[in-house]
């Protein structure tokens, strides 16, 4: 049975400081963002390190200079071997001599050297050191490869994948014969060059070289490398790359799980957070606030949702607590026309006369018809928010809307000897946004106007551009706003009527064209219009400013 008991040893503590260092990132290898981080690392690392492997030109670069380096040497000896027979008056390469010194000058090349008569005899060869054979590797049970080991296994088997051929001047065979390259350099007085693979298939580079004396070919210098000599520096090669590879790994999974835990944590902090607050299957709510982190220090995108949440959050609270008071002031706004209207039903038994009995009944349909334009506005002013949203804005043409509304209005106002005049630019002025919303706003400022203004006076409404606004004025000549009612106005269910227009306005007009004009980008707030002392008022302007 396998041990599964965690072992302890020197590597335990720095395991632990790891741990308790990335702390949730460790844990976090079920999370999905760790698992893509890991992964795209890791794919990118691998199709660096393959496409290096595969473009690498180490191994021609190698066997090229090889060629080059061993060609020169056989030229060097070859030349001196030649001087020394010239120098000796002899032409026997057997010379006692002749080998000393090739013995000496061949022992810093490394290569195995060999001189072959004119005949193809060989007379003497000399080997710098022995030749390096592949071991064979057997891992025996219970054996634990080293990292060494494990490289060097993984080295040999990407040099198979990833072996480009060898060019060389001629086509070698596998097993080359030095008798015949010998031959050939001596028949063309030419360097012959042949690129071969041993018995170990190790990559094996030989160079003939004719040695001339007096203009005759009298014999060959063969120089070869040793077995092992290309193939251990490629693989020493390959097996450095391996070794960046493999530490390039380690760092990219440790730094995968920091900034899997540098991102993930905050948000999985910020789900949590927006979870408490969502509805779960009980349908209900949490009865605590929802707290968002704080994370907008942080100068990126997830310090940047923070600050998102935490805005949407407070504007979502202050949704609800406008909802909860304008819940509380309908409630209120019925309960009074309900009350007198339960007041006169109630005094209708005790009405003796024709005369009482029709005036409950006016108290009654005034209180109907008051409860009817109450309902009325709320259902229009609590569809607002959803028809805003739905509807898309359009190009208007401002002045022509504005022309349309004041010249319906005006026929209404000369009832009650009111004018409404206009005061429009002679060019279109376009803006974006809903026509039929807008129209409304109109329509309750310039009536809203005229039902303060007395017989005689007058309404104007200025449609002017100012500078990447339009701004429209709507000012009357009835007695103005009470200087402590200016910012209680656009308050919903506000409203300070005559007492002949008692019923007729829920007080809620000015709110909703508040809530349009801010739909659209615009503002619109009110003020009084003074006389030239500064003190008298002589009407009220309200002015909407909306984006061209």
């Amino acid at each position: 049975m396998a041990n599964t008991r965690e072992k302890t040893g020197p590597a335990a503590p720095a395991l632990q400081n790891m741990r308790s260092r990335f702390g949730g990132a460790m844990s976090s290898t079920r999370s999905p963002l760790t698992r893509k981080i890991i992964t795209f690392n890791l794919v990118a690392l691998s199709l660096l390190v393959t496409g290096i492997l595969f473009l690498n030109q180490t191994r021609e670069g190698v066997i090229d200079l090889r060629k080059r380096t061993l060609v020169a040497d056989a030229q060097v000896l070859s030349i001196t071997l030649a001087q020394q027979l010239e120098t000796s008056g002899r032409d026997d390469m057997l010379d006692p001599q002749v080998f000393g010194l090739l013995e000496r000058l061949s022992r810093p090349i490394n290569s195995r050297v060999q001189i072959y008569s004119a005949d193809g005899t060989l007379l003497t060869s000399v080997d710098g050191r022995p030749e390096v054979f592949k071991p064979v590797e057997v891992n025996l049970p219970g054996r634990t490869n080293s990292l060494d080991d494990i490289l060097s296994d993984v080295t040999n088997r990407l040099s198979a994948v990833f072996k480009s051929p060898v060019t060389v001047e001629e086509t070698p065979e596998q097993h080359a014969d030095n008798v015949e390259v010998a031959l050939q350099s001596i028949r063309s007085g030419r360097p012959n060059l042949v690129v071969t693979r041993n018995a170990a298939e190790q990559t094996i580079i030989t160079a003939g070289m004719p040695i001339t004396v007096d203009g005759q070919n009298i014999g060959a210098l063969v120089l070869s490398t040793l077995g092992g000599e290309i193939d251990s520096y490629l693989s020493g090669e390959r097996k450095q790359i391996l070794q960046v590879f493999f530490l390039a790994i380690v760092s990219s999974v440790l730094l995968s799980f920091a900034l899997a835990n540098t991102i993930g944590r905050p948000l999985r902090d910020l789900a949590e957070a927006a979870r408490r607050g969502s509805i779960q299957k009980t349908g209900r709510v949490g009865p605590e606030r929802v707290d968002i982190p704080d994370m907008s220090e942080r100068p990126d995108e997830i310090g940047e949702l923070s600050r998102q949440l935490r805005n949407m959050t407070e504007a979502l609270y202050d949704r609800i607590e406008a909802n909860e008071s304008f819940a509380a002031d309908v409630a209120h706004e019925i309960k009074n026309p309900l009350t007198s209207l339960g007041s006169a039903v109630e005094s209708m038994d005790y009405a003796r006369t024709d005369a009482d009995r029709k005036k409950l009944l006016d108290v009654i349909r005034d209180d109907v018809r008051r409860m009817d334009r109450l309902v009325t506005d709320i259902s229009n002013a609590s569809r607002l928010d959803a028809e805003l949203a739905k509807d898309e804005m359009e190009v208007i043409d401002l002045g022509a809307l504005l022309k349309n509304i004041c010249d319906y209005q005006n026929e209404l106002a000369q009832k009650q000897d009111v004018r409404v005049v206009t005061r429009l630019p002679q060019s279109p002025l376009e803006i974006h946004g809903l026509e039929n919303r807008l129209a409304q706003v109109f329509v309750n400022l310039v009536t809203n106007a005229v039902s303060f203004v007395p017989g005689g006076g007058q309404v104007t409404v200025t449609l002017a551009r100012d500078g990447e606004q339009a701004r429209v004025l709507v000012e009357d000549t009835g007695p103005g706003i009470p200087e402590e009612n200016l910012k209680d106005i656009f308050k919903r269910f506000y409203s300070s009527r005559p007492k002949q227009e008692f019923g007729n306005n829920s007080g809620l007009g000015l709110a909703i064209s508040r809530q349009i004009v801010d739909a659209h980008g615009g503002k619109v707030w009110a003020e009084n219009i003074y006389a030239e002392d500064g003190t008298t008022r002589t009407g009220a302007r309200f002015t909407v400013t909306l984006p061209i």
